[in-house]
């Protein structure tokens, strides 16, 4: 039969409430109540067993709880107990009993770390009875309580535990070799039951150890009763108990009855990545904040009274979103919000294509809805922050061929950039060195292309003996004479930007045109260009 409850008591299930005798560590109920009056009963019996005689112990209490915030409890214990006395084989015995002595205390909740609470149990006994276990003094009980949801870490394993720590002060025969008491207990309850197993060091008699399975049973809101099989370890003797307790509690404001409650739920995540966020979601209404879990976005706002709520979601380099929601009571909402990125970062390596080595000095121009220039470090990196968007990055660098690409950035991006050196040729290459465009029927310098000119100007005031070749085209539109005359516009246009603008000289410079002989047949925009060729 011990077996059997054993098993059927041991945790098993969800949810939960509290454990019965470590119930001073049992804090997060706290947080819904509020003028709440608690009345608790139990009573125990024990047997201790020894080689030819049996000693019985039983004990009754009764308790009452007061709730004034969700914050505070405060109460009061009262005990009666006895002893009784038979020795065999002869079947006599003798029983006494008298009014024991008197708790008063409170439990205040100190920290809520998520689903775990911290907080503080201060109990003051008082030596109001005869057969007192307090030695006819004042007993100060402090204790560190802490209520632990393993769900927090595992959510396959709802499990909870409670721990209370203390030593009852002015304890006259505490034990020298453990004076602080302890408590430990586990449950996983369910709709109507709670199993718990429960390990303490009693702190009014002299056991050592005590290990209770128990089963509450709460098919009501306000009505628990609680049994539960006690083995006592000790080192000189064993001890088995049982003990039953009633617990029952009313709202004297009657508040959850007056103010009906629903929920709300739901996700957040990336408006284009549709990744979950990490975001804090802020009730507005009643200042109460809770995070989205990292693995899959989520929020829940449980038994808030029906109203009007303003729900405000805040996320690191998102733009915060606000919506206004109404609440029935019991109704559970569903508000799902898509996050729109307010800063993106990027960062970049410029390096050599040939050696790869880091690249210093490079200049980095970003265009597009934040505009920006940027200068690599001596390890060729470079960073800044933008806004999401299309954006067109170049590099340029003496001697070398400016690099231009154009990328959508809608989440944190890192770029890597190779510069090809410019090199020099003995002869034409059909590879040019740079590439210039034009606009359509234009021959004009666009603003845009003056860099790369500018680079190639510098490249020739450094290397006094090398010459350039300008050859110009156009796209397919147009006659081909026209055209002959357009692409020769346009290679001059180039030259006279680098004699003009420049000072290089002139002879070093020489002009061809090829009309439209040439297509770049996938894009007319760059058939619109003048290609730059370097040759000793």
């Amino acid at each position: 039969m011990l077996f059997l409850l054993l098993i059927i008591s041991f945790p098993s299930t969800y949810g939960g409430k509290g454990i019965y005798r470590v119930k001073s560590a049992d804090l997060d109920w706290l947080l819904g109540a509020r003028s709440i009056l608690i009345l608790n009963t139990d009573a125990e019996g024990y047997r201790y067993d020894y080689r030819d005689s049996t000693i019985d112990f039983g004990e009754g209490r009764v308790g009452i709880g007061y709730v004034p915030t969700n914050y505070l409890e405060v109460y009061t214990l009262w005990r009666a107990q006895g002893y009784g006395n038979a020795r065999l084989p002869i079947n006599t015995s003798d029983f006494s009993g008298d009014l024991g002595d008197t708790d008063l205390g409170l439990k205040l909740i100190l920290k809520k770390i998520r689903n775990s609470y911290f907080g503080t149990d201060a109990t003051l006994t008082l030596p109001t009875g005869r057969q007192i276990y307090s030695n006819e003094r004042l007993i100060f009980y402090p204790k560190f309580l802490m209520t632990f949801d393993l769900a927090d870490i595992w959510s396959m394993l709802p499990l909870r535990s409670h721990l209370n720590l203390g030593t009852p002060l002015g304890r006259a025969d505490l034990s020298e070799h453990f004076p602080i008491t302890f408590g430990f207990a586990w449950e996983l309850p369910s709709k109507f039951f709670t199993h718990f197993m429960e390990l303490t060091r009693n702190h009014q008699r002299d056991w050592n150890w005590r290990l209770s399975p128990g089963l509450k049973f709460h098919p009501w809101h306000r009505f628990c009763l609680t049994v539960a099989v006690d083995f006592g370890l000790s080192e000189e003797m064993w001890l088995i108990g049982a003990n039953a307790g009633l617990s029952i509690n009313s709202s004297l404001l009657r508040e959850r009855e007056i103010v009906p409650t629903g929920n709300i739920a739901g996700e957040v995540r990336d408006k284009n990545t549709n990744k979950p966020l990490k975001a804090k979601i802020t009730v507005i209404e009643i200042n109460e904040v809770v995070e989205c879990s990292p693995d899959y976005g989520v929020y829940k706002l449980i038994g808030l009274p029906a109203g009007i709520y303003t729900l405000k979601v805040d996320c690191p380099y998102y733009t915060t979103e606000t919506r206004v929601l109404a609440l029935e009571a019991n109704q559970s909402l569903i508000a799902n919000f898509n996050l729109t990125r307010s800063q993106v970062s990027l960062e970049g390596v410029v390096r050599d294509l040939k050696t790869e080595q880091p690249l210093s000095d490079v200049s980095i121009n970003i265009t597009g809805p934040v505009n920006t220039m940027l200068i690599s470090d001596s390890t060729g990196l470079f960073t800044t922050t933008l806004i999401p968007g299309d954006y067109e990055i170049s590099a340029n660098k003496l001697n070398y061929t400016q690099f231009k690409t154009k990328v959508l950035i809608t989440e944190d991006r890192k770029e890597a950039i190779l510069l090809k050196p410019i090199e020099v040729a003995e002869e034409i290459k059909e590879t040019p060195e740079a590439i210039i465009y034009f606009d359509f029927d234009d021959a004009n310098i666009r603003e845009d292309q003056k860099p790369e000119l500018d680079r190639i100007a510098e490249f020739l005031k450094n290397h006094p003996g090398v010459r350039c070749e300008l050859r110009g085209h156009t796209d397919s539109r147009g006659n081909i004479n026209y055209n002959q005359i357009l692409s020769l516009a346009r290679a001059n246009s180039a030259m006279d930007y680098l004699v003009k603008v420049h000072g290089i000289e002139k002879e070093r410079i020489s002009t061809m045109a090829f009309s439209k002989t040439k297509l770049i047949k996938e894009s007319p925009e760059k058939s619109r260009r003048v290609e730059i060729f370097l040759i000793r």
